[in-house]
Protein backbone atom coordinates (compact mmCIF):
# COMPACT_ATOMS: atom_id res chain seq x y z
CA UNK A 1 0.00 0.00 0.00
CA UNK A 2 1.23 3.47 -0.80
CA UNK A 3 1.06 5.81 2.19
CA UNK A 4 1.48 9.51 2.82
CA UNK A 5 3.85 9.82 5.77
CA UNK A 6 4.01 13.02 7.79
CA UNK A 7 6.44 12.42 10.61
CA UNK A 8 9.63 13.59 12.22
CA UNK A 9 11.68 12.12 9.37
CA UNK A 10 12.89 14.30 6.51
CA UNK A 11 10.40 13.56 3.76
CA UNK A 12 9.02 14.91 0.53
CA UNK A 13 5.46 15.80 1.51
CA UNK A 14 2.43 17.36 -0.12
CA UNK A 15 0.36 19.88 1.83
CA UNK A 16 -2.52 18.37 3.78
CA UNK A 17 -5.64 20.47 4.11
CA UNK A 18 -7.67 20.99 7.24
CA UNK A 19 -9.95 18.02 6.56
CA UNK A 20 -7.20 15.74 7.89
CA UNK A 21 -8.18 16.69 11.42
CA UNK A 22 -11.38 14.68 10.99
CA UNK A 23 -9.66 11.50 9.77
CA UNK A 24 -8.91 10.25 13.29
CA UNK A 25 -7.37 6.79 13.51
CA UNK A 26 -6.58 6.71 9.78
CA UNK A 27 -3.66 8.99 10.59
CA UNK A 28 -1.82 6.89 13.18
CA UNK A 29 1.07 4.79 11.97
CA UNK A 30 4.30 3.20 13.09
CA UNK A 31 6.43 5.23 15.50
CA UNK A 32 3.51 7.62 16.01
CA UNK A 33 3.99 8.96 12.49
CA UNK A 34 0.91 10.40 10.84
CA UNK A 35 0.03 8.02 8.03
CA UNK A 36 -2.64 8.84 5.49
CA UNK A 37 -3.72 5.94 3.32
CA UNK A 38 -4.78 6.52 -0.29
CA UNK A 39 -8.43 6.19 0.71
CA UNK A 40 -8.05 8.68 3.56
CA UNK A 41 -6.06 10.93 1.25
CA UNK A 42 -8.92 10.95 -1.23
CA UNK A 43 -11.32 11.90 1.57
CA UNK A 44 -9.06 14.86 2.31
CA UNK A 45 -8.90 15.90 -1.33
CA UNK A 46 -5.35 14.69 -1.92
CA UNK A 47 -4.17 13.01 -5.09
CA UNK A 48 -2.50 9.59 -4.90
CA UNK A 49 1.29 9.76 -4.84
CA UNK A 50 4.13 7.32 -4.15
CA UNK A 51 5.57 6.85 -0.70
CA UNK A 52 7.80 9.88 -0.08
CA UNK A 53 11.53 9.27 -0.07
CA UNK A 54 12.91 9.36 3.49
CA UNK A 55 16.30 11.02 3.75
CA UNK A 56 18.05 10.81 7.15
CA UNK A 57 19.46 14.20 8.05
CA UNK A 58 23.08 14.24 9.21
CA UNK A 59 24.38 16.53 11.88
CA UNK A 60 27.43 17.67 9.94
CA UNK A 61 27.60 19.14 6.48
CA UNK A 62 30.53 19.28 4.10
CA UNK A 63 31.09 22.85 2.97
CA UNK A 64 31.71 23.77 -0.63
CA UNK A 65 32.11 26.99 -2.59
CA UNK A 66 29.21 26.36 -4.96
CA UNK A 67 26.88 24.09 -2.97
CA UNK A 68 25.63 24.65 0.56
CA UNK A 69 23.18 23.07 2.98
CA UNK A 70 20.42 25.44 4.13
CA UNK A 71 18.07 24.95 7.07
CA UNK A 72 14.92 27.05 6.87
CA UNK A 73 12.94 27.54 10.07
CA UNK A 74 9.30 28.10 9.10
CA UNK A 75 7.12 26.37 6.53
CA UNK A 76 5.02 29.26 5.26
CA UNK A 77 5.02 31.00 1.90
CA UNK A 78 8.30 32.82 2.54
CA UNK A 79 10.06 29.71 3.81
CA UNK A 80 9.12 27.68 0.76
CA UNK A 81 9.94 30.57 -1.59
CA UNK A 82 13.44 30.53 -0.08
CA UNK A 83 13.60 26.75 -0.43
CA UNK A 84 12.75 26.97 -4.14
CA UNK A 85 15.13 29.86 -4.78
CA UNK A 86 18.07 28.12 -3.07
CA UNK A 87 17.22 24.77 -4.62
CA UNK A 88 17.38 26.30 -8.09
CA UNK A 89 20.98 27.30 -7.34
CA UNK A 90 21.92 23.70 -6.50
CA UNK A 91 21.79 23.98 -2.71
CA UNK A 92 20.31 21.31 -0.44
CA UNK A 93 17.46 22.58 1.71
CA UNK A 94 15.40 21.31 4.63
CA UNK A 95 12.37 23.25 5.84
CA UNK A 96 11.47 22.84 9.54
CA UNK A 97 7.89 23.71 10.51
CA UNK A 98 6.76 23.69 14.14
CA UNK A 99 3.13 22.82 13.38
CA UNK A 100 1.16 20.47 11.20
CA UNK A 101 1.41 22.15 7.81
CA UNK A 102 -2.40 22.06 7.44
CA UNK A 103 -3.23 24.40 10.32
CA UNK A 104 -4.65 27.50 8.62
CA UNK A 105 -7.89 28.01 6.68
CA UNK A 106 -6.64 31.08 4.85
CA UNK A 107 -7.87 33.85 2.59
CA UNK A 108 -6.71 35.63 -0.56
CA UNK A 109 -3.07 36.51 -1.17
CA UNK A 110 -1.90 39.22 -3.58
CA UNK A 111 1.04 38.44 -5.82
CA UNK A 112 1.93 41.45 -7.96
CA UNK A 113 4.57 41.49 -10.69
CA UNK A 114 7.44 41.88 -8.25
CA UNK A 115 6.51 38.51 -6.71
CA UNK A 116 5.10 36.74 -9.75
CA UNK A 117 8.21 37.32 -11.86
CA UNK A 118 10.21 35.11 -9.48
CA UNK A 119 7.58 32.36 -9.51
CA UNK A 120 8.00 32.28 -13.29
CA UNK A 121 11.80 32.44 -13.00
CA UNK A 122 11.77 29.43 -10.68
CA UNK A 123 9.48 27.36 -12.90
CA UNK A 124 6.57 27.25 -10.45
CA UNK A 125 3.43 25.67 -11.96
CA UNK A 126 1.34 28.77 -11.35
CA UNK A 127 -1.83 27.30 -12.87
CA UNK A 128 -1.82 24.65 -10.13
CA UNK A 129 -2.45 27.45 -7.61
CA UNK A 130 -5.74 28.44 -9.32
CA UNK A 131 -4.78 32.12 -9.71
CA UNK A 132 -7.01 35.01 -10.63
CA UNK A 133 -5.49 37.46 -13.14
CA UNK A 134 -6.38 40.78 -11.54
CA UNK A 135 -7.78 43.46 -13.88
CA UNK A 136 -8.56 46.47 -11.69
CA UNK A 137 -8.76 48.09 -8.27
CA UNK A 138 -12.16 49.53 -7.37
CA UNK A 139 -12.95 51.95 -4.56
CA UNK A 140 -16.65 52.07 -3.61
CA UNK A 141 -18.60 54.46 -1.45
CA UNK A 142 -18.82 52.93 2.02
CA UNK A 143 -22.56 53.46 2.39
CA UNK A 144 -23.93 53.07 -1.12
CA UNK A 145 -21.40 50.93 -2.98
CA UNK A 146 -21.21 53.49 -5.81
CA UNK A 147 -17.87 53.43 -7.63
CA UNK A 148 -15.57 56.23 -6.47
CA UNK A 149 -12.16 55.32 -7.95
CA UNK A 150 -10.98 52.75 -10.50
CA UNK A 151 -7.37 51.88 -11.22
CA UNK A 152 -7.40 50.03 -14.55
CA UNK A 153 -5.02 47.05 -14.77
CA UNK A 154 -6.21 45.51 -18.03
CA UNK A 155 -2.82 46.27 -19.64
CA UNK A 156 -0.82 45.27 -16.53
CA UNK A 157 0.80 42.16 -18.02
CA UNK A 158 1.52 43.95 -21.29
CA UNK A 159 3.28 46.76 -19.44
CA UNK A 160 5.10 44.79 -16.75
CA UNK A 161 5.61 41.39 -18.37
CA UNK A 162 3.74 39.38 -15.74
CA UNK A 163 0.16 39.34 -14.42
CA UNK A 164 -1.01 40.47 -11.01
CA UNK A 165 -2.13 37.20 -9.41
CA UNK A 166 -4.59 36.58 -6.63
CA UNK A 167 -4.23 33.20 -4.86
CA UNK A 168 -5.97 31.50 -1.98
CA UNK A 169 -3.36 30.98 0.71
CA UNK A 170 -3.82 27.19 0.82
CA UNK A 171 -3.61 26.93 -2.97
CA UNK A 172 -0.46 29.04 -3.08
CA UNK A 173 1.23 27.16 -0.24
CA UNK A 174 0.40 23.80 -1.82
CA UNK A 175 1.84 25.06 -5.11
CA UNK A 176 5.05 26.25 -3.42
CA UNK A 177 5.55 23.06 -1.42
CA UNK A 178 5.11 20.95 -4.54
CA UNK A 179 7.68 23.00 -6.46
CA UNK A 180 10.17 22.86 -3.60
CA UNK A 181 9.91 19.12 -2.91
CA UNK A 182 9.07 17.42 -6.20
CA UNK A 183 11.75 15.46 -8.03
CA UNK A 184 11.21 17.37 -11.27
CA UNK A 185 13.00 20.67 -11.65
CA UNK A 186 16.47 22.12 -11.32
CA UNK A 187 18.38 21.39 -8.13
CA UNK A 188 18.03 18.74 -5.42
CA UNK A 189 14.48 18.44 -4.04
CA UNK A 190 13.94 20.16 -0.71
CA UNK A 191 12.69 18.22 2.29
CA UNK A 192 10.13 19.12 4.92
CA UNK A 193 10.08 18.24 8.62
CA UNK A 194 6.92 19.10 10.53
CA UNK A 195 6.50 19.38 14.32
CA UNK A 196 10.03 20.79 14.71
CA UNK A 197 10.27 23.90 16.87
CA UNK A 198 13.67 25.55 17.31
CA UNK A 199 14.94 25.83 20.88
CA UNK A 200 18.38 27.37 20.37
CA UNK A 201 20.76 28.44 17.60
CA UNK A 202 24.53 28.76 17.58
CA UNK A 203 24.80 31.52 14.98
CA UNK A 204 28.53 31.22 14.36
CA UNK A 205 28.62 27.41 14.06
CA UNK A 206 25.30 27.16 12.24
CA UNK A 207 23.82 24.70 14.77
CA UNK A 208 20.12 24.40 15.59
CA UNK A 209 18.70 22.47 18.52
CA UNK A 210 15.00 21.66 18.33
CA UNK A 211 12.55 21.10 21.17
CA UNK A 212 12.39 17.39 20.29
CA UNK A 213 16.15 17.05 20.90
CA UNK A 214 17.30 16.96 17.26
CA UNK A 215 20.50 18.88 16.53
CA UNK A 216 21.34 20.03 13.02
CA UNK A 217 24.34 21.82 11.53
CA UNK A 218 23.87 23.90 8.39
CA UNK A 219 25.93 26.27 6.29
CA UNK A 220 23.03 28.72 6.12
CA UNK A 221 20.06 29.18 8.48
CA UNK A 222 17.04 31.23 7.45
CA UNK A 223 14.45 32.25 10.04
CA UNK A 224 11.18 32.44 8.10
CA UNK A 225 9.06 31.78 11.16
CA UNK A 226 6.62 34.64 10.93
CA UNK A 227 5.54 37.62 13.00
CA UNK A 228 6.18 35.84 16.31
CA UNK A 229 9.63 34.64 15.25
CA UNK A 230 11.61 32.43 17.62
CA UNK A 231 14.68 32.90 15.42
CA UNK A 232 14.43 36.67 15.77
CA UNK A 233 14.01 36.37 19.54
CA UNK A 234 17.12 34.18 19.77
CA UNK A 235 19.00 36.83 17.78
CA UNK A 236 17.89 39.45 20.34
CA UNK A 237 16.44 41.59 17.56
CA UNK A 238 12.92 42.01 18.90
CA UNK A 239 11.10 45.12 17.65
CA UNK A 240 8.91 47.40 19.69
CA UNK A 241 5.40 46.06 19.14
CA UNK A 242 2.11 47.78 19.92
CA UNK A 243 -1.52 47.10 19.09
CA UNK A 244 -2.60 48.67 15.81
CA UNK A 245 -5.37 51.24 15.70
CA UNK A 246 -7.47 48.83 13.63
CA UNK A 247 -8.11 45.13 13.74
CA UNK A 248 -9.69 42.69 11.29
CA UNK A 249 -12.08 39.83 10.70
CA UNK A 250 -11.38 37.58 7.72
CA UNK A 251 -13.94 35.46 5.92
CA UNK A 252 -14.86 33.91 2.57
CA UNK A 253 -18.04 33.74 0.51
CA UNK A 254 -18.61 31.03 -2.10
CA UNK A 255 -19.30 32.11 -5.67
CA UNK A 256 -22.47 30.03 -5.83
CA UNK A 257 -23.81 31.98 -2.84
CA UNK A 258 -23.23 35.27 -4.65
CA UNK A 259 -25.03 33.88 -7.67
CA UNK A 260 -28.01 32.82 -5.57
CA UNK A 261 -28.22 36.39 -4.22
CA UNK A 262 -27.87 37.94 -7.68
CA UNK A 263 -24.56 39.57 -6.65
CA UNK A 264 -22.18 37.75 -8.99
CA UNK A 265 -21.11 41.11 -10.45
CA UNK A 266 -18.94 41.49 -7.35
CA UNK A 267 -16.92 38.42 -8.40
CA UNK A 268 -15.07 40.43 -11.07
CA UNK A 269 -11.26 39.89 -11.20
CA UNK A 270 -10.69 42.95 -9.03
CA UNK A 271 -9.73 44.00 -5.53
CA UNK A 272 -12.66 46.07 -4.29
CA UNK A 273 -12.68 48.44 -1.33
CA UNK A 274 -15.39 50.03 0.79
CA UNK A 275 -14.13 52.86 3.02
CA UNK A 276 -10.56 53.43 4.14
CA UNK A 277 -10.41 57.18 4.64
CA UNK A 278 -12.02 59.58 7.07
CA UNK A 279 -15.42 61.10 6.28
CA UNK A 280 -17.80 63.18 8.37
CA UNK A 281 -19.58 60.12 9.75
CA UNK A 282 -17.46 57.05 8.87
CA UNK A 283 -14.26 56.18 10.73
CA UNK A 284 -11.19 55.80 8.49
CA UNK A 285 -10.47 52.40 10.05
CA UNK A 286 -13.79 50.98 8.83
CA UNK A 287 -12.82 49.29 5.59
CA UNK A 288 -13.80 46.21 3.61
CA UNK A 289 -11.35 44.66 1.13
CA UNK A 290 -12.72 41.97 -1.18
CA UNK A 291 -11.06 39.85 -3.90
CA UNK A 292 -11.73 36.56 -5.72
CA UNK A 293 -9.38 33.59 -5.35
CA UNK A 294 -9.34 29.79 -5.73
CA UNK A 295 -9.99 30.10 -9.46
CA UNK A 296 -12.95 32.37 -8.75
CA UNK A 297 -14.80 29.86 -6.57
CA UNK A 298 -14.21 31.87 -3.40
CA UNK A 299 -14.54 35.58 -2.70
CA UNK A 300 -12.28 36.61 0.16
CA UNK A 301 -13.06 39.46 2.58
CA UNK A 302 -10.87 41.42 4.98
CA UNK A 303 -13.08 43.46 7.30
CA UNK A 304 -11.16 46.17 9.19
CA UNK A 305 -12.58 48.23 12.04
CA UNK A 306 -11.29 50.32 14.98
CA UNK A 307 -9.48 48.11 17.48
CA UNK A 308 -11.45 47.31 20.63
CA UNK A 309 -12.54 44.05 22.25
CA UNK A 310 -11.15 41.07 20.39
CA UNK A 311 -12.59 37.58 19.95
CA UNK A 312 -9.88 34.94 19.51
CA UNK A 313 -12.37 32.21 18.64
CA UNK A 314 -14.32 31.60 15.46
CA UNK A 315 -16.44 34.63 14.69
CA UNK A 316 -20.24 34.57 14.45
CA UNK A 317 -22.03 36.37 11.63
CA UNK A 318 -23.44 38.78 14.23
CA UNK A 319 -19.94 39.64 15.50
CA UNK A 320 -18.65 40.00 11.94
CA UNK A 321 -21.20 42.56 10.79
CA UNK A 322 -21.65 44.46 14.09
CA UNK A 323 -18.94 47.11 13.37
CA UNK A 324 -20.41 47.87 9.95
CA UNK A 325 -23.98 49.10 10.52
CA UNK A 326 -23.60 51.89 7.91
CA UNK A 327 -22.09 49.63 5.24
CA UNK A 328 -23.46 49.26 1.70
CA UNK A 329 -26.39 46.79 1.91
CA UNK A 330 -25.00 44.61 -0.90
CA UNK A 331 -21.73 44.18 0.97
CA UNK A 332 -23.59 43.38 4.19
CA UNK A 333 -25.62 40.71 2.37
CA UNK A 334 -22.40 39.07 1.24
CA UNK A 335 -20.91 39.16 4.74
CA UNK A 336 -24.07 37.60 6.15
CA UNK A 337 -23.47 34.60 3.86
CA UNK A 338 -19.80 34.22 4.82
CA UNK A 339 -17.89 31.11 5.89
CA UNK A 340 -14.45 30.57 7.45
CA UNK A 341 -14.83 33.61 9.71
CA UNK A 342 -11.66 34.22 11.72
CA UNK A 343 -10.25 37.11 13.76
CA UNK A 344 -6.94 38.73 12.82
CA UNK A 345 -5.35 40.99 15.40
CA UNK A 346 -2.95 43.55 13.90
CA UNK A 347 0.21 44.94 15.49
CA UNK A 348 2.59 47.72 14.57
CA UNK A 349 6.28 46.71 14.52
CA UNK A 350 9.20 49.12 14.55
CA UNK A 351 11.94 48.36 11.97
CA UNK A 352 14.61 45.95 13.19
CA UNK A 353 18.15 47.16 13.74
CA UNK A 354 19.44 44.24 11.66
CA UNK A 355 18.42 41.01 9.94
CA UNK A 356 21.46 38.76 10.25
CA UNK A 357 23.84 37.24 12.76
CA UNK A 358 26.65 34.87 11.82
CA UNK A 359 25.28 32.26 9.42
CA UNK A 360 21.66 33.15 10.20
CA UNK A 361 19.34 35.57 8.45
CA UNK A 362 15.68 36.48 8.78
CA UNK A 363 13.08 36.53 6.00
CA UNK A 364 9.53 37.78 5.46
CA UNK A 365 7.35 38.68 8.44
CA UNK A 366 10.14 37.67 10.81
CA UNK A 367 12.11 40.78 9.76
CA UNK A 368 9.63 43.17 8.11
CA UNK A 369 6.13 42.45 9.40
CA UNK A 370 3.85 44.97 7.74
CA UNK A 371 0.22 45.98 7.63
CA UNK A 372 -1.74 44.46 4.73
CA UNK A 373 -2.83 47.75 3.19
CA UNK A 374 -0.32 47.72 0.30
CA UNK A 375 -0.95 44.00 -0.42
CA UNK A 376 2.82 43.50 -0.48
CA UNK A 377 3.52 41.14 2.43
CA UNK A 378 3.85 37.96 0.36
CA UNK A 379 5.70 39.73 -2.45
CA UNK A 380 8.30 41.19 -0.11
CA UNK A 381 8.94 37.71 1.31
CA UNK A 382 9.34 36.38 -2.24
CA UNK A 383 11.79 39.20 -2.99
CA UNK A 384 13.77 38.18 0.12
CA UNK A 385 13.90 34.62 -1.20
CA UNK A 386 14.95 35.77 -4.66
CA UNK A 387 17.79 37.83 -3.19
CA UNK A 388 19.09 34.83 -1.25
CA UNK A 389 19.07 32.67 -4.37
CA UNK A 390 20.92 35.29 -6.40
CA UNK A 391 23.50 36.09 -3.72
CA UNK A 392 24.29 32.41 -3.16
CA UNK A 393 24.42 31.63 -6.88
CA UNK A 394 27.40 31.06 -9.14
CA UNK A 395 26.93 34.60 -10.44
CA UNK A 396 28.30 35.93 -7.14
CA UNK A 397 30.95 34.12 -5.14
CA UNK A 398 29.31 34.24 -1.69
CA UNK A 399 28.60 30.57 -0.98
CA UNK A 400 32.08 30.15 0.47
CA UNK A 401 31.48 33.04 2.86
CA UNK A 402 27.93 32.80 4.17
CA UNK A 403 28.32 35.62 6.68
CA UNK A 404 29.42 38.11 4.05
CA UNK A 405 26.63 36.97 1.73
CA UNK A 406 24.02 37.54 4.44
CA UNK A 407 25.34 41.05 5.02
CA UNK A 408 24.85 41.73 1.31
CA UNK A 409 21.34 40.27 1.58
CA UNK A 410 20.48 42.66 4.40
CA UNK A 411 21.98 45.66 2.61
CA UNK A 412 19.97 45.06 -0.56
CA UNK A 413 16.66 44.04 0.99
CA UNK A 414 16.22 45.93 4.25
CA UNK A 415 15.84 49.49 2.92
CA UNK A 416 13.24 48.49 0.31
CA UNK A 417 11.24 46.25 2.65
CA UNK A 418 11.28 48.86 5.43
CA UNK A 419 9.98 51.48 3.00
CA UNK A 420 7.13 49.22 1.88
CA UNK A 421 6.28 48.54 5.54
CA UNK A 422 6.18 52.29 6.27
CA UNK A 423 3.94 52.94 3.26
CA UNK A 424 1.67 50.08 4.35
CA UNK A 425 1.21 51.82 7.69
CA UNK A 426 0.39 55.10 5.94
CA UNK A 427 -2.19 53.34 3.75
CA UNK A 428 -3.85 52.22 6.99
CA UNK A 429 -4.63 55.87 7.63
CA UNK A 430 -5.73 56.64 4.06
CA UNK A 431 -6.37 54.02 1.37
CA UNK A 432 -5.50 56.59 -1.31
CA UNK A 433 -1.87 55.87 -0.35
CA UNK A 434 -2.23 52.32 -1.70
CA UNK A 435 -0.22 51.29 -4.77
CA UNK A 436 -2.44 51.93 -7.78
CA UNK A 437 -4.69 54.49 -6.12
CA UNK A 438 -1.53 56.47 -5.32
CA UNK A 439 -1.09 57.07 -9.08
CA UNK A 440 -4.57 58.60 -9.43
CA UNK A 441 -5.39 62.28 -8.82
CA UNK A 442 -7.74 61.27 -6.00
CA UNK A 443 -11.23 60.01 -5.35
CA UNK A 444 -14.42 61.51 -6.77
CA UNK A 445 -15.85 62.17 -3.31
CA UNK A 446 -12.76 63.15 -1.32
CA UNK A 447 -10.18 64.37 -3.83
CA UNK A 448 -6.46 63.82 -3.22
CA UNK A 449 -4.91 62.99 0.17
CA UNK A 450 -2.99 65.70 1.97
CA UNK A 451 0.77 65.57 1.25
CA UNK A 452 2.91 64.22 4.09
CA UNK A 453 6.06 66.34 4.58
CA UNK A 454 9.16 64.42 3.49
CA UNK A 455 7.14 61.45 2.22
CA UNK A 456 7.11 60.20 -1.38
CA UNK A 457 4.06 58.07 -2.15
CA UNK A 458 4.72 54.46 -3.07
CA UNK A 459 3.76 53.82 -6.71
CA UNK A 460 3.35 50.82 -8.96
CA UNK A 461 6.30 52.09 -10.99
CA UNK A 462 8.61 51.96 -7.97
CA UNK A 463 7.47 48.48 -6.98
CA UNK A 464 7.35 46.87 -10.43
CA UNK A 465 10.20 48.77 -12.06
CA UNK A 466 12.78 47.51 -9.55
CA UNK A 467 15.61 45.40 -11.03
CA UNK A 468 17.18 43.29 -8.29
CA UNK A 469 19.91 41.83 -10.49
CA UNK A 470 21.03 45.29 -11.61
CA UNK A 471 20.96 46.44 -7.98
CA UNK A 472 23.17 43.52 -6.94
CA UNK A 473 25.55 44.09 -9.84
CA UNK A 474 25.89 47.66 -8.62
CA UNK A 475 26.60 46.69 -4.99
CA UNK A 476 28.58 43.45 -5.25
CA UNK A 477 32.37 44.01 -5.43
CA UNK A 478 33.98 43.06 -8.75
CA UNK A 479 36.03 40.22 -7.21
CA UNK A 480 32.76 38.51 -6.21
CA UNK A 481 31.33 38.42 -9.73
CA UNK A 482 31.71 35.53 -12.14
Amino acid sequence: MRDYILSGHAVHVSIVDRQLKSLGSNMVGKDNAAVISPSAGRLAGLSTMPTPVIRPLGTTVERAETRAYAAIIGGGLGGFAAAISLRRQGHRVTVYEKRDIAAEVGNSISCAKNGGQWLHEWGVDIDSGYPIDLQKLVMRDYKTGAVDMIYDMSAYEQKWGFPYYMFHRQDMLRMMITTATQTAGQGPPSTLKILHSARSIDFDRGEIEFENGLRVTADLIIGADGVVSKTRALMDLEPTIKLAASTCYRCNVRLDQLQEMGLERYADPAIQFWGGFETDDVNKYNKIVMAPCNGGKLISFYCFYPAKGFNVQDVSVEDLVSPFSQLDPDCLRMLNSSIDRKPWRLYEHTPLTGWTQGRTGLLGDACHAMFPHQSQGACQGIEDAAALGLIFSRRYNYTGNIEEGLKMYESIRKPRADRVALCSRLATEDIRERIGFSSLPGSVSRGAPKPIPGHKRLTIEEINGYDMVAHLDELVPSHRKH
